[in-house]
């Protein structure tokens, strides 16, 4: 039962366990979480479970275009909740479902005036999904390989106090920064505490890349800086005759398994639209397509940093023939 004796020791468990781990987060972020469980009455140790959630799992889309006159659009949708349990009656993922009721979209402002703007859920302190006017845009995708969960729990361990979270790096770098080559290079450097995909978009020709950031355990203990697995620039794709770069939760270089092909058919989409069709309109059409939208999705950005666009939307099919499942 909810309110049973077990449950509330887990509550009270999870409640130590957060309030000594957070004193090693940003403190801001700290106080973040500590005041929307005070105003939710959601216990703290529940809020920080959330909010380390997407270090472990989730799936997404993420694209950077360059349109025919040159302008920088940044598409994603996000996907989370496989196998966290299933609705019966509708045939639908559980987690996904309640974390569609609970998202919005939150201009950040500093001294008075709009700084950016993001898509998240309620309750989520990270950025997932953000673009700040006249600068760039940031998305994060997850990324599966052999250093998955070591940093992270390295990290509980009491290790790892120069490496950060995922999406509080990506919020840290949108608040610190003002440039594209500046929030660049700061998701470049950053050492991480797991594999993942950031994807970042400027508002000039060329400015757009996909960083595959991995843990490494041996430069860690020896102080070292920590290689990125790869970092895909947009002027690659440019010099070879493309106009985008794209990610799903899988390396460039490999393809994709057969059961999670999402690439091929986004890429086929981005390709049949081409730099000259390249519209808020069209990209929602490539982020609705099968399988890019599929069971697990829960919400479509669109952005554009040099325009000052910014529009999302909560999104939802149901398994079958026309949606699959992931």
């Amino acid at each position: 039962k909810k309110n049973g004796t077990a449950h509330k020791l887990v509550e009270l468990l999870l409640d130590g366990a957060a309030i000594a781990e957070m004193k090693r987060m940003p403190p801001a972020f700290r106080e973040e979480i500590e005041g929307i469980a005070l105003s939710t009455g959601i216990g703290v140790g529940s809020l920080w479970v959330l909010n380390m959630m997407y270090e472990i799992t989730g799936a997404c889309t993420s694209f950077i275009l360059q349109d025919s006159n040159d302008q920088i659009w940044h598409g994603r949708n996000l996907d989370f909740g496989l196998f966290m349990g299933t609705d019966p009656d509708n045939h639908t993922w559980l987690l996904t479902e309640k974390l569609r009721a609970v998202l919005m979209n939150v201009e950040f402002v500093r001294d008075g005036k709009p700084l950016y703007n993001a898509t998240t859920y309620a309750g989520f302190i990270g950025l997932l999904s953000g673009s700040r006017p006249d600068a760039f845009s940031i998305t994060v995708n997850t990324r599966y390989d052999d250093t998955f969960l070591g940093g992270i729990i390295g990290w509980f361990l009491g290790k790892n106090d120069d490496c950060q979270f995922l999406t509080f790096q990506t919020r840290l770098t949108m608040e610190g920064n003002s440039t594209f080559d500046d929030a660049l290079t700061s998701l470049v450097d950053y050492k991480p505490l797991g594999p993942a995909y950031i994807i970042v978009g400027g508002t000039k020709p060329a400015e757009g890349a996909v960083i595959a950031k991995e843990f490494n355990a041996t430069a860690e203990e020896h102080g070292e800086p920590m290689l990125n697995h790869d970092v895909w620039y947009l002027n690659e794709s440019l010099a070879k005759g493309s106009f985008y770069v794209a990610e799903t939760n899988y390396d460039r270089k490999k393809a994709p398994p057969e059961f999670d092909d999402r690439r091929f058919p986004m890429e086929n989409c981005i390709e049949e639209l081409g730099p000259d069709n390249i519209t808020a309109a069209n990209i929602w059409q490539v982020l609705s397509s099968n399988p890019t939208f599929n069971g697990l999705t829960t919400f479509s950005t669109i952005m554009s940093a040099g325009q000052g666009h910014f529009e999302a939307y909560r999104q939802h099919c149901d398994p079958g023939p026309t949606c699959f499942p992931f």
